[in-house]
């Protein structure tokens, strides 16, 4: 099969140690495999039932269906201010933004900030970090390293102050991600990860979705990650890659999410079935609709939904899946490897997982040859010689 060749080859390339794939077609799953090894030692072959660390896809994944059941329920208008449902944001200078521009990454937020690296400074490493567990170190980061239990208030704080682009154009950045649990907390009074076990993971029976898997999965079960050498000065195996995400004890809006392929795209299935799965509906399909698709704003540059990514209009191949997907297609890439594809006008939804920063985030093979969208092109071709 040629999908198998191409990515056995870019295994032997060392684009990523191994990965899984689901491929769902007219509800059903028509590929769903695994390839390749845990690293690059070829000790342990990766099997179905592994989890990844999902990075970004959290987003949609976590954040963007618990606002979508907050909007359909009654409780959030997407272009209300952010302050309005969270009142400490009152008088800040992201006070006015909208959750809509939160959401489409229009609210003029920098890229990236490494708040790591601030409080790992000399003279602050004491104030934010502790070898032992307490009640105020109580973020987990990594084996015997605890954050503030309280910096997710600074991380606010931090944000919040920041300068604003006015132009309103878009440009990707997690900070409106980090900030959307807590918008969902103060709405239901819930816990933010209790809130998605209660509404979606449980129902569903994804049992490998989860934050902060140590404490349900031996370690032999999740990737590893990077070898971390800048801030926790070792391999991240069942604790989350992103630094940001891993402050805040590894539950977060933009990253922090784990699970398996198969957990992943019966959301995507969900998503295709207009917001119902295995006999439970989630959502109303206009719910689904007007999430995924793209949202209206005077940002001239932006392609996105509300969480959603989507694809590029015209004949580019500089978006973030293959040509082939439809105009009406919408999904999500994560940094460390990691892919949701749905495209409702063919019922397709596709997940590809790797661990690709494994055992350094500077391998850029996954970008060099452009390997989500080029499985995802072999994907379409595949479903099209099916009808021949």
């Amino acid at each position: 099969m040629e999908l198998d060749s191409f990515v056995n080859d870019c295994i032997e390339k060392e684009v990523f140690p191994g990965c899984q794939i689901a491929v769902a077609y007219k509800g059903d799953l028509i590929h769903h495999k695994a390839y390749g090894h845990h690293d690059y030692t070829k000790l342990q072959a990766v099997q179905l039932t592994d989890l990844y660390d999902l990075a970004s896809l959290t987003k949609i994944l976590a954040t963007t269906i618990s606002m979508m059941r907050l909007y359909e329920d009654g409780f959030i208008n997407v272009n209300d201010k952010i302050s309005k449902y969270i009142p400490e944001l009152e008088e800040t200078k992201i006070s006015e933004i909208s959750i809509a521009r939160l959401m489409t990454h229009t609210a003029g937020f920098k890229a990236w900030i490494p708040f790591y690296r601030d409080f790992m400074k000399e003279e602050n490493v004491t104030n934010y970090f502790s070898p032992v567990k307490s009640e105020r170190f109580d973020n987990q980061v990594i084996d015997g390293f605890y954050c503030l239990t309280s910096v997710g208030d600074t991380i606010m704080k931090i944000i919040a102050d920041t300068d604003l682009n006015k132009r309103n154009r878009y440009l990707y950045s997690d900070f409106g991600f980090i900030i959307l649990p807590k918008l969902i907390e103060n709405v239901v009074m819930m816990n933010f990860e209790e809130f998605l076990n209660l509404c979606f993971y449980n129902k569903m029976g994804l049992r490998t979705m989860v934050y902060n898997p140590l404490k349900v999965f031996s370690k032999d079960e999740i990737m590893p990650t990077e070898l971390d050498k800048d801030f926790r000065k070792t391999l991240v195996q069942g604790y989350v890659h992103d630094q940001a995400a891993a402050l805040l004890g590894g539950v977060s809006g933009h990253a922090g999410l784990f699970a398996n392929a198969y957990d992943v795209a019966v959301i995507g299935q969900m998503l295709l079935n207009g917001g119902h799965v295995n006999g439970v509906r989630y959502f109303e399909k206009s719910t689904v609709d007007y999430f995924t698709s793209r949202f209206q704003l005077t940002a001239s540059n932006h392609r996105r939904g509300l969480g959603f990514d989507r694809r590029v209009a015209g004949e580019t191949d500089n978006g973030p899946c293959t040509l082939l997907a439809s105009q009406k297609s919408y999904g999500h890439t994560g940094f460390t490897g990691t892919y949701l594809w749905v495209d409702p006008e063919y019922d397709l939804a596709f997940v590809f997982l790797s661990n690709r920063i494994n055992p350094n985030a500077e391998n850029r093979g996954i970008s060099k040859y452009k390997v989500r969208a080029e499985i995802h092109k072999l994907i379409y071709l595949a479903i099209k010689n099916r009808g021949k």
